[in-house]
C-alpha cells in the first residue's frame, strides 16, 4: 500500500484531517508527573491515547526525544509502537545530507524505526531526496514554505518570476516521478494563498500543514485553500498536548484533539 493511501484511510476512517503533533518538552511536564524520562515517556504515551480516535496521523518531532540522548530514541520507538497500526506516523526529522549520509538517515527513520513518513530540507539538491523518496510505501514530506518568521529570509528568492518554494515543488515532483516512494510537501497554515499555490502545483501530492493552534493559523482557511482534492494532514501539537498543565491534562487534551478535528471538518 503506498503510504498516501494508509493516509486516506485513516482520514475516512476518523473522519478527521488532524495531525497530532507530539512536541513533548521535558521541562514543561503537567502537574503530578516530574521532568523525569520516565514521566516524559508517561505524558506521551497518554496523550497519544487520548487523542488516537480523532488523528488521522501522528508526528514525532525529534528533537525533543534527542535531546535526552540514547533513552530518548528508546522512548520515541516505544510512543511510536503505541500508534494504532491504521493511523500513520511522521518522523519530523527535517533531514537533508548527501550520499550515504541521507541513505542512513533514510534507513533509519523508514527502515529500523518503521515510520510512514520523514520531514525532510531539499537545499542540498537530489542526491539528498532520493534516498528517502526510492522506498515502496515510504512518504517524505519535502519542506516547501514554512510559518517560522525566518521564512521569508530565502524561500521567497525569486528567479524569471519563479519563488524558490514554487522550485522546490516542481523539482522534487519530477524526482517523485521516478521514485517508488512518494514526496508530499510542509507548508505552513499561517499564509493559506501559498497553501492554494502549491496545492496546484502538486494537485495529487499530500501536504502536511503545520501551524494551526498555538501559530494561529485558521482551520476553515486551511482546508478551503486546499481544496477538494488532495490530501492534507493539518498538525496540531502544543495546543492539544498543553491544553491543560494540571492533572487533566489527558483529559484535555482529547478534549482539545475532538474540538480541532470538529473545526477542521
Amino acid at each position: 500500500m503506498k503510504c498516501s493511501q494508509k493516509m486516506a484511510q485513516a482520514q475516512a476512517a476518523r473522519n478527521s484531517r488532524l495531525c497530532v503533533g507530539i512536541d513533548p518538552d521535558i521541562n514543561r511536564m503537567p502537574a503530578g508527573l516530574e521532568n523525569t524520562p520516565a514521566d516524559f515517556e508517561r505524558f506521551v504515551r497518554e496523550i497519544i491515547a487520548a487523542t488516537a480516535d480523532q488523528a488521522c496521523a501522528f508526528k514525532f518531532n525529534l528533537a525533543f526525544f534527542e535531546r535526552l540522548g540514547g533513552a530518548g530514541l528508546d522512548i520515541l520507538q516505544r510512543c511510536a509502537a503505541d500508534v494504532p497500526r491504521d493511523i500513520p506516523t511522521i518522523a519530523d526529522a527535517k533531514r537533508g545530507d548527501i550520499g550515504n549520509t541521507a541513505e542512513a538517515y533514510a534507513e533509519a527513520y523508514l527502515g529500523a524505526m518503521d515510520f510512514d513518513s520523514i520531514t525532510i530540507n531539499a537545499y542540498m539538491g537530489r542526491d539528498a531526496v532520493m534516498p528517502f523518496i526510492k522506498r515502496p510505501g515510504k512518504l517524505a514530506f519535502v519542506l516547501a514554505h514554512t510559518s517560522n518568521p525566518g521564512a521569508a529570509d530565502f524561500q521567497y528568492w525569486t528567479q524569471d518570476g519563479q519563488k524558490l518554494y514554487n522550485e522546490v515543488v516542481r523539482r522534487c515532483r519530477e524526482w517523485s516521478d521516478e521514485a517508488e516512494g512518494e514526496c508530499g510537501f510542509v507548508v505552513g497554515a499561517t499564509r493559506a494563498a501559498v497553501i492554494s499555490e502549491v496545492r496546484e502545483s502538486a494537485p495529487g501530492a499530500p501536504l502536511l500543514i503545520p501551524g494551526v493552534g498555538t501559530q494561529g493559523g485558521d482551520p476553515a482557511a486551511v482546508v478551503a485553500a486546499n481544496g477538494t482534492e488532495g490530501i492534507c494532514l493539518v498538525n496540531v501539537s502544543r495546543a492539544i498536548m498543553y491544553a491543560s498543565s494540571a492533572g487533566d491534562y489527558s483529559t484535555a487534551a482529547a478534549a482539545a484533539a475532538r474540538s480541532f478535528r470538529e473545526s477542521l471538518n
